[in-house]
């Protein structure tokens, strides 16, 4: 069960439709993902999206890299964190 519901563009805030019509326009070309529960927060979305726009497409590297710095490693996050506090 979702926690959270999708904001619908007639139930968006001003503010709200600002950043996801500027996400949609952009290089990314569509409102999904983290931005659903972001746009909550309009500056932090808005904040987000050109973080994400930069590191994806603003950057130097070739497509391949650029893809794999945004990639997590496998082993990152909460499972190594439940795994560390079992053993304690």
């Amino acid at each position: 069960m979702a926690r959270y519901r999708d904001i619908t563009l007639a139930e968006m805030t001003p503010a709200q439709r600002r950043v996801h019509d500027l996400i949609v326009s952009g290089r990314r070309g569509r409102f999904g993902g983290p931005f659903q529960l972001l746009i909550r927060a309009p500056e932090i979305c808005e904040h987000a999206a050109k973080l994400g726009e930069h590191l994806r497409w603003g950057t130097s590297l070739p497509d391949r890299l650029s893809e794999l710095q945004l990639s997590p490693p496998p082993s990152s996050g909460a499972r190594s964190m439940n795994g560390t506090h079992m053993r304690l």
